[in-house]
């Protein structure tokens, strides 16, 4: 497969997230069926990330095996090559990713966000924040994942324990 398509739901790869804090601090993805799913507490600047300044789309690409971190990736429209009616800036960025790895990294579920000009964030994101099996149909990221994000994306930091 040259490109990225949506995800089959036997396959339990998706795009949209909700995130829980267990009360033992693990963090958990609940899908519709109500089966929680162990993420990693681990978070961390992806090296894809483009230090242009100006706007930039980002997404959180969460991994199906807790061992690895979850990548926050952030990149300028210019640097992953958007194009105009070429479908959102998420779905693109996730292409972009996706024809960089192909089906050598999986994750379990994606989440989206954006950086504005003046360098503050947005955590809403119609296209992968809103609908799909780990989601609650909100369009804008929860508590736990802002304050993550704000954090690795901020400090630039490699590795963050959430």
């Amino acid at each position: 497969m040259d490109h990225y398509e949506e995800p089959k739901e036997e396959e339990d790869l998706l795009h949209q997230v909700r995130i829980n804090r267990e009360n033992n601090g693990d963090l958990t993805v609940t899908h519709q069926s109500g089966i929680r799913y162990p993420i990693s507490r681990r978070y961390g600047w992806s090296s894809h990330n483009c230090n242009c300044p100006g706007r930039k789309t980002g997404l959180v690409l969460y991994s199906f095996d807790t061992k690895y971190k979850n990548t926050v990736l952030l990149v300028c429209e210019n640097c992953y090559g958007y194009r105009l009616n070429g479908g959102t800036q998420h779905n693109q960025l996730l292409q972009w990713y996706y024809n960089i790895y192909g089906k050598s990294k999986q994750f379990r579920c994606v989440s989206g966000f954006s950086q504005r000009a003046d360098g503050t964030l947005g955590f809403n994101s119609y296209s992968q924040n809103t609908t799909g099996y780990y989601t609650d149909n909100i369009n804008t990221m929860g508590d736990i994942e802002q304050r993550i994000v704000r954090k690795v994306v901020e400090e630039r930091l490699d590795s963050y324990e959430g």
